[in-house]
């Protein structure tokens, strides 16, 4: 591969040792390596977290895929990183053939809305309701297993400890009341979190509403 103009470049080496790697972990199959099935790469326009966020979780179409153009940013990275998250993985049996996995799922995380354990339902309300556990860790200034081990996150782990033995048809949503706040922390922050928290889907607020409401709150914060 040739840079722009017929020069090669380091940026050339990297990218033929990324898509080397690629085609190696595509070939890869044994049992106890997760299977690739293809990588992806798109061009993102880099912008601020918030803009992102609210990009990310829009959704439109038949597809389910949806695309938001988001404004002018103050600085521009050219790429932007994906996450990726397996907490919801599972391992297909090659031997049935199957192509997806469904259904209701034990609770592992604070992550999980409770739709999402009951019967394997996952859509935008839920990333929401991720949202407002990521919230509280900013907020904590620490990820959930630090934060869970903390004496701020004992009524937490508690209850996350029941729930992961109980029938996942009677989960519920995680009350707002064992989240421990710092002293410093806005209480419109600490309301939008329980928002986000609320057992019926349809009355989370959306990623773009959330988006909208932090930046009033950073706003208020600017001198």
């Amino acid at each position: 591969m040739a840079a722009e103009g017929g020069a090669s470049c380091p940026t050339d080496l990297r990218v033929r040792q990324a898509v080397a790697e690629a085609a190696i972990s595509v070939s890869v199959s044994h049992p106890n390596v997760v299977t690739t099935y293809t990588y992806l790469l798109q061009r993102l326009d880099g912008c601020g977290s918030t803009g992102s966020v609210g990009a990310a979780s829009t959704t439109s179409g038949a597809s389910g895929i949806g695309a938001t153009r988001v404004g002018e940013c103050s600085y521009r990275y050219g790429w932007v990183a994906k996450l990726c998250d397996f907490g919801l993985s599972g391992r297909l049996e090659a031997g049935e053939q199957q192509t997806h996995l469904s259904g209701p799922a034990r609770r592992s995380s604070a992550y999980s809305a409770p739709e999402l354990v009951r019967a394997g339902r996952a859509g935008p309300p839920g990333d929401m309701y991720a949202v407002a556990v990521v919230m509280w860790e900013l907020a904590l200034g620490m990820p959930l297993p630090e934060a869970l081990a903390t004496p701020q996150g004992q009524r937490l782990r508690a209850w996350l400890a029941e729930q992961a033995t109980a029938d996942p048809a009677k989960a519920g949503a995680l009350p707002p009341g064992l989240l421990s706040w710092p002293a410093h922390t806005p209480r419109a922050y600490v309301e939008l979190v329980a928002e986000c928290l609320r057992e019926a889907p349809a009355e989370r607020p959306s990623a773009e509403c959330v988006c909208e409401r932090l930046e009033v709150m950073v706003a208020a914060c600017r001198w």
